[in-house]
């Protein structure tokens, strides 16, 4: 893959007036050549508008365009000096166009149409590109722009969730769980009479990862999306019904149910607290385990059962695999994990994931879990239960009996079970007399 082109449209390129012309040059490459003594350097990238544009869009990372050109060498458009005429269709910032051709692009709207005059410096160079394009020559692009398509996020890639980049990010660093993350967002939809209602405009400050709490109040299906942003992005992002609040709609927020949403969602700034993994100590993985599961607790408490079990699986990945602690810190490693397993089997559970439940529980008992732990006996066995799995599920309730004699829940699940084993054998045996009565009957073969 191309490398990402850090190119950023310069605005007196945009909103411009029919045939205007403005410089889109860099700054840093205007300045006074003392050969010229004290003449401005020759403009770099001139643009003249001859069609305006229509919307407000204007292309930007992760946009793919649609465009024609002709091409022109010299300073002035003129037949003799055509080389070139072309339809293209490519994704912007990617380097796959010159650079000068790329600035002018970005200040374009769809269905514009301009004119881009480049330097040398701008377009192909000293080098030129034989055979049509000689050394150090000075290029001229007639430019429509015919379409923008913004990426689609959506797994079906069926336009669902689209991504309208407004501004750029800067800097490489992006976003993780549990860092503070400061985020201004507004969003709307269009009512029946396609008027433009919105039900959210706020600026908010919280823990990234949690803001489905209601206390921030930033909507899991928008959290979904940041994680690969930098800081200062701003994108304008749709989501169809599916992917925002469904059938159901918000009442809260006043939204209708089925209906599609659009936000302008601005990254503000963000606040690394913890290192990532690979930076952290064995003994710092271990204390962030703790307050990772202090954070499921919580949120276990408050019913947020989501939010929880994002915690206690962070737990498994930072110390599920770690080979390299050894003694007293693989000791408290096993500790951490035996609780992080016996939650995580728990809110499962809740979440009706259960063969994740039964997993997460065979796993306790393979990482030298206690033999004797009532709860992992009872939490896979539910799991086992609403596997239909009777037979192993009833013999994890038994356990349970044997150290709890008194249980009277794991009594009924395991009587319940003893019945839907026996009904089940029976009607498996019903359904092979059935098919055995039927064998050899009906039509022969014909020879």
């Amino acid at each position: 893959m191309s490398r990402l082109f850090d190119l950023v449209a310069t605005e007196n390129g945009k909103n411009m007036a029919v045939d205007e012309e403005v410089d889109l040059s860099p700054v840093k490459l205007r300045s006074v050549d003392k050969e010229l003594k004290g003449e401005s350097k020759p403009r770099g990238i001139r643009k003249i508008l001859k069609k305006e544009g229509n919307g407000d869009d204007y292309p930007n990372s992760g946009d793919k365009i649609k465009i024609k050109y002709k091409a022109y060498l010299g300073d002035e458009i003129h037949p003799e000096y055509f080389f070139e005429e072309k339809d293209l269709e490519y994704e912007v910032c990617r380097g796959t166009v010159v650079r000068g051709f790329e600035y002018g692009v970005l200040t374009m709207k769809k269905d514009e149409r301009s004119e881009i005059y480049l330097q040398p410096e701008y377009a192909y160079g000293k080098a030129g590109a034989p055979p049509q394009i000689p050394p150090d020559s000075q290029v001229i692009f007639d430019v429509t722009l015919l379409d923008i398509q913004c990426p689609d996020l959506s797994e079906e890639k069926d336009r669902s969730i689209l991504k309208k980049t407004i501004v750029k990010g800067k800097g490489w660093k992006e976003p993780s769980e549990g860092c503070m993350i400061k985020l201004k967002m507004k969003g709307w939809y269009a009512d029946k009479n396609d008027e433009r209602v919105e039900f959210v405009d706020k600026e908010v400050y919280y823990p990234f990862g949690e803001g489905s709490y209601d206390k921030y109040d930033v909507p899991k299906f928008i959290e979904d999306q940041l994680h690969n942003w930098k800081k200062k992005e701003t994108a304008r992002l749709f989501l169809k019904s599916r992917h925002a609040y469904g059938e159901t709609g918000n009442e809260k927020l006043g939204i209708p149910s089925n209906t599609d949403l659009t936000y302008i969602v601005e990254l503000l700034d963000f606040e690394k607290e913890d290192k990532d993994v690979w930076e952290m100590n064995n003994q710092e993985k271990l204390e962030s385990c703790e307050k990772l599961r202090e954070k499921g607790n919580f949120y276990f408490k408050e019913k947020k059962m989501e939010l929880a079990y994002k915690f206690y699986s962070r737990i498994v990945e930072i110390v599920g695999f770690d080979l390299c602690m050894k003694d007293d810190e693989e000791k408290q490693r096993k500790e951490v994990l035996h609780k992080g397993y016996l939650n995580l089997a728990q809110v499962s559970l809740n979440l009706e994931k259960y063969r994740e439940a039964k997993d997460v529980c065979d796993k306790y008992f393979m990482l030298d879990g206690d033999k004797n732990n009532v709860k992992a006996y009872f939490r896979r066995g539910q799991a086992l239960y609403n596997l239909q799995d009777w037979k192993s599920a009833k013999s994890d309730f038994d356990k349970v009996l044997e150290m709890e004699p008194t249980n009277k829940l794991a009594k009924r699940y395991s009587t319940d079970c003893q019945n839907k084993a026996k009904e089940t054998a029976g009607q498996e045996k019903e359904l092979a007399q059935k098919m055995m009565s039927g064998f050899g009957k009906g039509v022969g073969l014909k020879y």
